[in-house]
């Protein structure tokens, strides 16, 4: 295998590995670790000398660095954790306003154990809830969850943060440009974040940084707004959405390029275009999952899909993966976390028209809010994926437009905690 290396606080992140967000995320938490090693020496050199070994250490057991290099599976202590099937998440659900419903954002706790009678759901009641949580876009900078933009001109500079632990958003600066119903994904190792694909502008693309700057990143050749933005490899590319084109990003010269190999050989002509899918970057390629199909030009013939599609990064070529999702989805938010892609909430009653209120009948009392249709689970095993459908309680809000945030240590909510679902 060949390695590309990232350079770190301390040690070298194999970025060609198979499960890079389990490094990201691992490197992230033995970080932690050391800040609060170091504030508990109160400056003894000595003391301050073993919290750094223990950090080296620490980042040698991750996943995608030196005692694990080729990523997930892994044995090491920090492998052990990082690449379990195990996934703690907060969602955060749409909001819902309107003459006959106002309703806030609410978040619950989502613990996805090893067998499904370790599965809980936990609400959760934060100092302050996003009033208007619809149509926004989430990703992960440096271990915190950050959400912006929104689907009209009174929320589409929005932009707030969740610090890993915080039982409250944070309001951060409004965006410096619209950005309404746009797509995002982290970039750089999670350093940094890009912002394309909205609706008022869906060429435009911005970088996003953690102090709440932006610039200019660029402009696609063709809309990606139906699509979806992933970096693989330190590449990053935007795939499809009304359409089936690829482009790749240039971060020297911010400059997209319109690959030659594109997604259309793998539908028949009489489809015109893929789109509201969610791409990940995993075992060493690009996978897209789900989506809906446009089988005519104005839209009006469409159905959900449950195949799953993958690039090879150096080729650029398309194929068929030769596993299917064990539920048809789209519109809906996926999230890689460590070796498992997490595909959550969306449209999945193929064919018929998205119905928020139709998608899943309640397991609670009648009258009580639907939930979430069921929410799929496929874990990297080093060769393909393990596969799990699993319905959890989650509230549905609005239908899709669900944001979510990984964390491994849950703990840290406790005190966030209202009640059990």
């Amino acid at each position: 295998m060949k390695l590309g290396f990232f350079i770190g606080a301390a040690t070298a992140l194999n970025n060609d590995c198979t499960t890079p967000d389990a490094g990201i995320r691992c490197n992230q938490s033995c970080q932690d670790d050391m800040f609060e090693c170091a504030q508990n020496c109160l400056g003894d050199s000595h003391c301050l000398a073993e919290c750094n070994r223990v950090e080296f250490a620490c980042f040698d057991d991750c996943p995608c660095y030196t005692n694990c290099l080729e990523g997930c599976p892994c044995t090491t202590e920090q492998g052990k954790k990082f690449c379990s099937n195990e996934v703690d998440m907060i969602v955060v659900s749409p909001s819902q306003h309107s003459i006959m419903v106002d309703v806030d954002s609410e978040q619950v706790l989502v613990k996805w154990g090893p067998t499904p009678a370790e599965n809980s759901v936990q609400k959760l009641e934060f100092a302050n809830n996003i009033m208007h949580q619809n149509k926004m876009c989430g990703f992960m900078m440096k271990g915190d969850m950050y959400l912006v933009g929104g689907n009209d001109d009174k929320t589409s500079k929005q932009a707030f943060r969740l610090k890993h632990g915080a039982c409250e958003f944070e309001t951060l600066p409004d965006l410096t440009f619209k950005f309404s119903n746009g797509r995002c994904t982290s970039v750089d190792n999670g350093d940094r974040a890009m912002l394309c694909g909205a609706l008022n502008k869906p060429k435009d693309c911005h970088i996003y940084e953690t102090t709440g700057i932006s610039t200019p990143a660029g402009s696609t050749f063709e809309s990606h707004t139906a699509g979806d933005f992933v970096e693989a490899a330190g590449k990053v590319f935007a795939i499809a959405g009304r359409n089936f084109r690829v482009e790749l990003y240039n971060k020297t010269s911010k400059i997209w390029y319109m690959l030659t190999e594109d997604m259309s050989p793998l539908f028949p002509a009489e489809q015109k275009s893929f789109s509201e899918f969610t791409a990940a970057w995993i075992g060493g390629k690009v996978y897209t999952f789900g989506g809906e199909i446009i089988r005519d030009g104005n839209g009006a013939s469409f159905s959900q899909t449950d195949i799953v599609y993958t690039m090879d990064i150096d080729t650029y070529k398309w194929s068929t993966y030769g596993q299917r999702l064990l539920q048809h989805r789209a519109f809906h938010r996926g999230i890689v976390s460590g070796a498992n892609v997490m595909l959550i909430s969306g449209d999945t009653k193929s064919p018929h028209p998205f119905h928020p209120r139709d998608i899943q009948k309640s397991t609670k009392a009648e009258g009580d809010a639907p939930t979430l249709p069921a929410i799929e689970k496929w874990t990297w095993n080093g060769s393909g994926f393990d596969q799990v459908l699993e319905e959890l309680e989650i509230p549905l809000g609005k239908g899709d437009f669900h944001e979510v945030l990984v964390t491994f240590n849950p703990e840290l909510y406790s005190s966030c905690i209202k009640k059990v679902l």
